[in-house]
């Protein structure tokens, strides 16, 4: 149970005095007796005794010196370790490791860092797993910049998870960054949600790296009130964020509302999103460097102000904005592909921008020109803006598709195909996909030459 320091108490005193009738004249409180009224007596105790409980509700870690070990009593303001009903409050001074030698027989209600500035590590050296499993909540990160760490040395599993919510940036929470790294470290679980910045937060990152695994039942990245630059990213080879539960009961969502500006979720090169949830870009950016994202039976939709940049993989039920203005780059910095499997590709509403470098000789899709390789039907709709900044235009009879798709559904008309930095070359939609063809006159010697036979397709002219 934690201590009760002075201020406390003064606190708690006036809210008792509050509820005690006072004399009028003096105004000190009066003590109730044996013939004050049985419920005013009774709502008293229940008062005090809810007052209590909230007081003793957080008990901090103050450790100064010996073990760091969680389940050390001494470490603990109050000298107990938190119950199942209390929070376990981390705001330390100076750089600190907890550690976990094994699963906690008793675990906490919720666990809060609302260290400031420092660095917090939260380690498993156990030789077995090892399991921390706060009944309701987690909150990383309820004060400012804060270095949280959650790692394994020992062998076996380090699973640190909560019942509730998984918060990185709670409310008020600004540049708090949480790392959780290794093969064998688990944060979440598949009945939490998962969120970074909860309300009012700013800056706040979580990472997964190295093959460690982030666990959730949905997530949100910038959830309200001008939470902005907020930032989960995945790195390394076999980290994973997997999004369980019922099948699209929740969903990813980044950038809830307007104010919620600038949010990022980043899955770089060997790291994957593994959901039975659908993704939501509202009000933010899907960054995809190399890696992949696989939605099953769910859709990847996007607003007004929703951003997909990069290469990698992508799989989804439908891929579609409900509103115009959505952006996906491909290739982002220099040039890239961007494969999608989907029932459908709704250009409606979404602005493709693709680049053209080099495409003499013999040039390589996703290497020399951006590619968007689409395994599903793409619906006519929105537009196209082609870079040719530094681009060199093919020659020969080869033609490359910018995009490919299965089918095509919708008039070529619908799709608005702009070229900026350039002159814009010839292309054609064929059946399979959108072409830049070699120049006419160039195309035109070759076939009397060799009596070869053009693709069929609607060839337009700059």
């Amino acid at each position: 149970m934690g201590v009760l320091h002075t201020n406390t108490y003064n606190t708690m005193k006036l809210q008792v005095n509050f509820l005690m009738p006072t004399n009028t004249t003096s105004n000190i409180p009066i003590i109730p007796t044996m013939k004050t009224n049985t419920l005013t007596h009774s709502l008293l105790l229940i008062a005090v005794i809810l007052m209590v409980n909230t007081i003793h509700a957080q008990v901090l870690w103050n450790k100064t010196s010996g073990t760091n070990d969680y389940t050390n009593a001494a470490n603990w303001d109050g000298g107990a370790v938190p119950t199942a009903s209390q929070t376990a409050a981390f705001n330390t001074n100076g750089d600190q490791t907890v550690q976990f030698n094994a699963s906690l027989a008793t675990n906490p209600q919720n666990l809060t860092v609302g260290t400031t500035g420092n660095t917090l590590t939260f380690n498993s050296a156990g030789a077995a797993q090892t399991v921390v499993n706060a009944g309701a909540n987690m909150i990383l990160g309820s004060s400012s910049g804060a270095n949280i760490i959650i790692q394994k040395t020992g062998a076996g599993n380090f699973i640190f998870r909560s019942a509730g919510s998984f918060q990185v940036g709670g409310t008020g929470g600004n540049n708090n960054t949480v790392t959780a790294q290794g093969t064998n470290v688990t944060v979440g679980s598949a009945n939490s949600i998962v969120i970074v910045g909860f309300d009012n937060s700013s800056g706040n990152t979580l990472h997964i790296k190295d093959g460690a695994t982030l666990s959730s039942g949905g997530g949100t990245i910038g959830r309200a009130n001008g939470s902005t630059n907020n930032i989960i990213r995945l790195s390394g080879t076999n980290t994973t964020w997997n999004v369980g539960g019922t099948a699209g009961a929740n969903n990813i969502t980044i950038g809830v509302s307007a104010g919620n500006d600038n949010n990022i979720l980043t899955v770089e090169s060997g790291a994957k999103i593994a959901s039975a949830q659908p993704l939501n870009v509202y009000r933010g950016t899907v960054h995809l460097d190399n890696g992949t994202i696989n939605l099953t039976n769910q859709a990847l939709t996007f607003q007004a102000a929703g951003r997909l940049r990069g290469q990698g993989t992508i799989t989804a039920s439908e891929v579609k904005s409900t509103a115009a203005g959505a952006i996906v780059e491909v290739g982002e910095s220099g040039f890239g592909a961007l494969n999608v499997t989907a029932t459908n590709w709704n250009n409606t509403n979404i602005a493709l921008q693709l680049g053209i470098g080099d495409m003499s000789g013999s040039p390589i899709a996703g290497v020399n020109y951006d590619w968007l390789n689409i395994n599903g039907t793409f619906t006519y709709g929105g537009s196209l803006t082609i870079d040719l900044t530094n681009a060199i235009l093919p020659i020969g009879t080869n033609a490359y598709a910018l995009i490919n798709w299965t089918n095509a559904l919708g008039s070529t008309n619908n799709l608005s195909v702009n070229f900026i930095n350039g002159s814009t070359p010839d292309y054609e939609f064929r059946s399979d996909g959108f072409y830049i063809v070699p120049e006419p006159a160039v195309t035109g010697l070759l076939l009397v030459a060799g009596g070869l036979v053009s693709l069929l397709g609607l060839r337009r002219r700059g």
